[in-house]
């Protein structure tokens, strides 16, 4: 189907089918920079140091407005001490944890990805 002048495609749900997003739960969030920059943490050795926590949410509405608070706070230090206009990409990506295999598998990503920057597309050093 072709796309109309000044039209998008829509979207596709990124939502679980069965899933009580309103109930409490757990999430894997991805926040990216703008055009990924690196504005937010640096590497050191395999070391990989940021200045933003992790946060515990009760639903997929607090964790939109968690997301916003950060965004809104760390875009504020940023702009204090660095120049620059546009600190995030648009919206955000959240996994759901369904289960302790899926949790586990994130937690070697997190531990785990820090030795893989340099082979990371956006590495820069």
């Amino acid at each position: 189907m072709a796309l109309q002048e000044n039209t998008f495609p829509k979207r596709k749900t990124l939502r679980l089918k069965d899933c009580d997003y309103s109930a409490p739960g757990a999430y894997f969030v991805t926040i990216c920079t703008h055009n990924r920059k690196n504005t937010l943490s640096s590497i050191v050795g395999a070391i990989h140091e940021s200045p933003l926590q992790v946060c515990g949410v009760e639903s997929r509405s607090t964790l939109s407005k968690a997301v916003g608070y950060i965004k809104m706070n760390a875009t504020k230090e940023i702009r204090r001490t660095q120049n620059v206009s546009a600190v995030w990409q648009r919206g955000y990506h959240d996994h759901v944890i369904r289960h302790r295999r899926d949790y586990e598998e994130i937690a070697v990503y997190i531990r785990e990805n820090p030795l893989r920057w340099r082979y990371d597309c956006f590495y820069t050093e």
